[in-house]
C-alpha cells in the first residue's frame, strides 16, 4: 500500500500528527498506533480534562480550528519526527475526522491539514 498516496500526506515532514478522533473511536485509533509501534509517543488530549486549547498549548502544540474539535471528539497528538504519512494512515484509518501535521520547529504552526471524506481520504490544503 503506498501510504503517502492513499493518505495524501504525501512527503510532508513534521515533528507531530495529530488527528481529530471522534470519542467512540478512540480505543480502535488507539490499537491501530500502539500495534504500529508509536503508543509511546501518543498522548490523548481531552476536552473532559479542561479546554483544549489550553493543554495542546502547554504541551507546545498549535491549537486546531475550533471548528476541527465541536462535537464529541478527543485529540490524539504522536510525536514520531519521518513518520507522519504512516502516522496519518493509522489515524485516518481508525475513524479521525481530521488529521493535522506540525513542526515546533516553525513555531508550532499546523503545517498540512488533511480530512477524512466520505470515499474515504481526501487532502487538503497540500
Amino acid at each position: 500500500m503506498n501510504v503517502e498516496r492513499s493518505t495524501g500526506l504525501g512527503n510532508v515532514v513534521g515533528d507531530t500528527t495529530i488527528g481529530v478522533i471522534p470519542r467512540d473511536r478512540l480505543a480502535d485509533v488507539l490499537a491501530l498506533i500502539h500495534r504500529g509501534g508509536y503508543g509511546p509517543m501518543a498522548r490523548v488530549f481531552d476536552p473532559i480534562r479542561g479546554a483544549l486549547a489550553g493543554q495542546l498549548d502547554r504541551a507546545g502544540l498549535p491549537v486546531l480550528p475550533e471548528s476541527a474539535t465541536s462535537g464529541d471528539v478527543v485529540v490524539l497528538g504522536v510525536t514520531a519526527p519521518g513518520h507522519a504519512a504512516r502516522v496519518g494512515a493509522a489515524l485516518l484509518g481508525g475513524g479521525a475526522l481530521a488529521v493535522y501535521v506540525t513542526n515546533k520547529g516553525r513555531a508550532g504552526a499546523l503545517l498540512a491539514p488533511v480530512g477524512a471524506s466520505a470515499d474515504g481520504v481526501s487532502s487538503q490544503g497540500l
